[in-house]
């Protein structure tokens, strides 16, 4: 992997910290969704693109996902249009699709303990990185 310079790892992490100042429609902030984007972008198969209707999927599934955050795509796309505004995410040629960098997501899960609400378990962020790696979106 590339060495990712101090300054873009400072403006991501100050970014992402950012995030939770914002108050976020369920118990999974804004920083909490961006650091499951970077983990589910970070598997050695390359770079997949996400969409509100695969997350939304995804936390239907999962046990380590806290009961009211059990979103609908709908919901979901909200999440998706503040880290899109916040430059995490970019959108794709489908309009429903986002990407987050390489340089970004290796900055997130990175500093992803400083970054994450406290309440919210690791097992979210890595279930979300095997889901995508096992196909199971």
């Amino acid at each position: 992997m590339e060495r990712i310079p101090i300054q873009l790892i400072a403006a991501v992490s100050s970014s992402v910290d950012g995030l939770k100042e914002l108050k976020a429609p369920t118990s999974i902030g804004f920083n909490d969704m961006a650091i499951m984007i970077a983990f589910g972008e970070s598997t050695e198969m390359g770079i997949p693109t996400v969409n509100a209707k695969m997350i939304s999927e995804y936390l239907g599934k999962k046990t380590a996902v806290p009961d009211n955050a059990r979103m609908q795509p709908d919901e979901v796309q909200k999440y998706l249009n503040v880290l899109c505004g916040y430059n995490l995410i970019e959108k794709q040629t489908n309009p429903t699709d986002y990407k987050m960098r390489d340089d970004i997501s290796s900055c997130i899960v990175s500093c992803h303990e400083e970054l994450k609400s406290p309440y919210i378990d690791d097992l979210l962020f890595h279930g979300f990185r095997f889901a995508l790696c096992l196909g199971n979106r």
